[in-house]
């Protein structure tokens, strides 16, 4: 199960989130950084964002920590695994 969210992730928001019991969170990726990929991380949280189509953003994401994003060009998005 996954919390859906977008714009910024305030700590009232984290509440909510935490109040569900969720194994992950999925953010707008126009909204998320290292440190909200952090703070989900540290609150026990896989975190996704959608949608990348961008593989450079896909990139910058992945570097910061990100564990999954929701894309609508998969096949480039494969490629970054390599």
């Amino acid at each position: 199960l996954a919390a859906l969210g977008d714009k910024e992730l305030t700590s009232e928001k984290l509440e909510q989130i935490d109040a569900l019991h969720v194994q992950a969170v999925g953010w707008n990726h126009k909204f998320i950084s290292v440190s909200e990929i952090k703070l989900l991380h540290d609150h026990g949280y896989k975190s996704w964002v959608y949608t990348v189509d961008d593989p450079a953003r896909a990139k910058q994401l992945i570097a910061a920590g990100l564990d999954g994003l929701i894309t609508n060009v998969p096949g480039k998005m494969l490629e970054l695994r390599e």
